[in-house]
């Protein structure tokens, strides 16, 4: 039995909790507690509600919400920010705990309305595409993006070096991300659903709209000049205006590397190489 937790933030919304990102088995998980840790040195014990994201392939492990329930313990929510907490067995919730996470707040600041942040999958297999990530940076960055959220499983010396740069701009958070189960075989692409529910709530205090994109991926306005200015756009076209998604999801196309390169690219950068321009407006070949 194996029961890896992450990270721990605030949970308002649906249920006064604490919600933690972990990984455990899909199926049967062992029951747990969870101990909040309170500043005014109070040790709590909470009931604890364990629920398997369901984007698992049926593998034997999942990436996994643990609800800890603050119902009935005489904590508010807003109490527990910047206090710890801990996931342990309930058939030994007394033993001294192998796991300690801070509290980390998810109320949104003022002004974030407009802020677009990114999240992306873990690296790894050593993800060496240096170059290619500059162009992805730097073409996400017109388009809106001023933040983006980064796992390292396993990276290149030069795209550590990369994203060391990046992060001295405070354009980037590269976060560790060892799981120690198998990959594609005991558990979905390096527990990627976890990664990107640990990135939902992370910027959930300093974000507006948050885009969910792997690095050979980009969303191209046909329209609008930025992805806040579409995203503003599709949510303004909603009357009432609590009418309108929580999220949005586009249509993907592939251009794919095997095709032959534009003669013409200003550029040697695969957007440019890869496409074509027609009328104004870039079209496939």
């Amino acid at each position: 039995f194996r029961f890896y937790v992450y990270s721990a933030y605030v949970e308002r919304r649906t249920v006064a909790a604490v919600r933690v990102i972990a990984a455990t088995k899909t199926r049967g998980a062992d029951p747990v507690v969870c101990r909040l840790w309170l500043s005014d040195n109070r040790t709590i014990t909470l009931k604890a509600r364990v629920k398997p994201i369901r984007e698992n392939w049926n593998l034997k492990y999942s990436a996994t919400y643990v609800l800890c329930l603050l119902r009935d313990s005489g904590v508010k929510p807003q109490d527990t920010v910047g206090a710890s907490i801990s996931i342990v067995a309930s058939t030994a919730p007394n033993r001294p705990p192998t796991n300690l996470l801070t509290i980390r707040d998810t109320e949104p600041k003022s002004g974030i309305e407009e802020t677009l942040h990114v999240c992306v999958k873990p690296f790894h297999f050593s993800y060496s595409r240096d170059e290619w990530l500059i162009e992805w940076f730097e073409l996400n960055r017109l388009l809106g993006a001023s933040h983006f959220y980064m796992y390292n499983e396993s990276l290149s010396v030069q795209v550590a070096c990369l994203l060391e740069h990046y992060r001295k701009q405070g354009l980037v958070t590269l976060l560790s991300w060892k799981l120690p189960i198998v990959t594609k075989v005991e558990i979905r692409t390096e527990g990627q659903f976890a990664a990107f529910n640990d990135c939902l709530y992370r910027s959930m205090a300093t974000a507006g709209w948050l885009v969910v994109i792997d690095v050979d991926e980009v969303i191209l306005p046909r329209r609008e000049r930025t992805l806040t200015a579409l995203l503003t756009s599709l949510r303004a076209s909603y009357n009432p205006q609590t009418k309108a998604p929580s999220a949005f999801l586009f249509r993907n196309a592939f251009f794919y590397l095997r095709w032959e390169d534009d003669p013409e690219a200003p550029a040697p950068l695969v957007t440019s190489r890869k496409t074509r321009k027609k009328d104004g407006r870039r079209r496939t070949h």
